[in-house]
């Protein structure tokens, strides 16, 4: 009798599973990062479009509260103005349905200090 050199075919399944396996944990890997530079990148816009709406409100120091559309955004902004302090507040969303809200921005905002001269 004969020996054969070479790989089974038990050998050659368990190895194609495994393989498999693997290919299938890299994509999923992959599409997970795909997703997290998404939001990091939507995070980033909203972020962008909240602080111009924080300088805005802070050159121009008013109460109020209202909804600016910076597509693809929509900034909710509420400022209280003391005699000391602005107290401004940005919440960033989606302005497309569901509205999901992507990050919230609080700044103090003191008045520069006047010289006596």
């Amino acid at each position: 009798m004969k020996v054969r050199g070479g790989f089974s075919l038990v050998e050659t399944v368990v190895a194609a599973v495994l393989l498999s396996i693997a290919v299938v944990s890299i994509a999923a890997g992959g599409a997970a990062a795909l997703r997290a530079i998404a939001a990091a990148e939507r995070e980033h816009g909203a972020l962008i479009a909240a602080t111009s709406v924080i300088d805005s409100l802070a050159r121009h120091p008013a109460a109020g509260s209202g909804t600016v559309l910076r597509p693809p955004f929509a900034l909710d902004w509420i400022a209280v103005d003391s005699a000391a302090v602005t107290h401004i507040r940005v919440i960033a969303r989606t302005a497309a349905p569901p509205h999901d809200s992507i990050l919230s921005l609080d700044v103090l905002s003191a008045p520069p200090p006047r010289l006596g001269f």
